[in-house]
């Protein structure tokens, strides 16, 4: 994802296209890299049928609705990255931060587009300050992964006794 706003730029200055367009396909090849290589290896007779409709769907889909499919793909990511960590905390008893802070720029994300359908006024402005907002993830994301964030230890085996 780290690489998808500076590929987006290239392509669109190359190919006169929405971004938006170039943003949905993408983000459906997102939603099938964070899953593991094992599953994605069992399963790719189906992955890259539904990469090729969702990248038709993306470029022939009318421009208004296409922020709306946009927001389902980020509800998607957001669902994977939520249930990841709920499965982390219920399995180590540990909370990583790297998971916490995916799930906030994904709800900021989602927010994003909801608010720049429905207001265009506050919209565009919430629109610029999620985007500074993400830039500072983005330096976060930088610094760490999923494997080296910083991780919180619970004590909720001592609590279930």
């Amino acid at each position: 994802m780290a690489l998808l706003d500076p590929l987006m730029l290239i392509i669109h200055s190359f190919i006169e296209v929405d971004p938006f367009r170039i943003y949905a396909i993408f983000l459906m090849v997102a939603i099938f890299s964070i899953q593991r290589l094992s599953w994605i290896k069992k399963n790719l007779i189906f992955i890259i049928p539904i990469i090729i409709v969702n990248a038709l769907f993306s470029w022939y889909i009318e421009v208004t609705y296409i922020t709306l499919y946009l927001i389902v793909l980020n509800l998607i990511i957001f669902i994977i990255f939520l249930s990841k960590a709920i499965f982390e905390v219920y399995k180590e008893d540990i909370i990583n931060i790297f998971y916490f802070v995916i799930c906030v720029y994904e709800i900021s994300v989602i927010m994003k587009y909801i608010l720049f359908i429905t207001d265009v006024k506050t919209g565009v402005i919430f629109f610029y300050l999620t985007s500074a907002f993400e830039i500072l993830i983005g330096i976060y994301f930088i610094l760490y992964n999923e494997k080296n964030s910083p991780k919180i230890k619970l004590n909720m085996s001592a609590q279930k006794n």
